[in-house]
């Protein structure tokens, strides 16, 4: 698993370094953000972005951690300048095969917000049909001492916040080829509610970084661990390039679940991002 994706990973950022606009793009946990975690962003209205992700992971069983690979695609648009909303599907194998759906939405609350920030509150709903790693229940069995597998609802509420770090000085101002450093701090709850078992929540602060230079954009982001369900705090990290006008690509590690849990070791992720014009102009 991990070589492949080693093999994966460098494959991707040798076309990304032969690149040479950044678009809004989904996360894989749905909305506008950096990998899992949101950010304040809203989709420009006028267009999609659609992007299909590729993240191995481990999965925790009942004796042992297997190998397991998940392929996303994820849909995203603006429906106003405030407001964008997205949908996503995701097919995860571990010798068998399961399916995640998610809908979800992002409402940016203008305003005068001291310091000058930026904030916004979304949350989204899915569910997880066949899933195999619900923490608190890896210990559990079916008949004939098969793990359980369990359909699993799950739902996120969120507050995010976000202001400009770019210092003024010539050179760092926005437009041009210097640097953008937005750092974003927000907190998220997640819920799961397996059919077969009890329903678990969390609600923990996150932050985020976003570093633009050029077309390039770096970003970091940290959620803070729970104890009860995850393995690790979630630590992503990525970097995104476009190629040509329309499509981009991006690379990092993290180690996020599908369900949103941080699990206990960093895989690497790729991913390509299409932005689709929803209306042509005339000029």
């Amino acid at each position: 698993m991990k070589k492949r994706a080693w093999m994966l990973a460098l494959t991707v950022l040798l076309a990304v370094s032969l690149a040479g606009a950044v678009y809004a793009m989904p996360s894989l946990g749905g909305p506008t953000g950096i990998v899992s975690l949101p950010n304040t962003g809203i989709a420009p209205e006028p267009e999609m972005q659609v992007a299909v992700t590729y993240q191995p992971f481990e999965a925790m069983g009942m004796y042992s951690v297997n190998d397991a690979t998940c392929w996303s695609l994820q849909i995203l648009r603006g429906v106003s300048d405030e407001a964008e909303l997205w949908a996503a599907y995701s097919r995860v194998h571990d010798g068998e095969n399961s399916d995640i759906w998610r809908i979800g939405g992002k409402y940016s609350l203008e305003g005068e917000w001291p310091g000058d920030l930026d904030v916004a509150v979304g949350g989204s709903v899915g569910r997880w049909v066949s899933a195999f790693d619900v923490p608190w229940l890896r210990s559990m069995t079916m008949y004939g001492g098969e793990p359980l597998v369990t359909d699993v609802d799950i739902k996120k509420l969120y507050v995010v916040a976000s202001r400009s770090l770019t210092p003024v000085a010539e050179g760092w101002e926005s437009g041009t080829r210097g640097i953008e450093i937005t750092a974003n701090a927000g907190l998220m709850y997640i819920s799961i509610d397996p059919d077969a078992g009890g329903q678990e929540s969390t609600a923990r602060p996150f932050v985020g970084l976003e570093i633009k230079q050029g077309t390039s954009v770096w970003g970091l982001e940290y959620r803070a661990k729970d104890n009860d369900l995850d393995d690790k705090a979630v630590f992503s990290a990525l970097l995104r390039r476009p190629i040509g006008m329309d499509t981009y690509v991006e690379v990092g590690v993290t180690n996020v679940s599908p369900l949103g849990l941080g699990l206990e070791n960093q895989e690497f992720f790729a991913r390509v991002g299409y932005d689709y014009p929803l209306e042509v102009g005339y000029y």
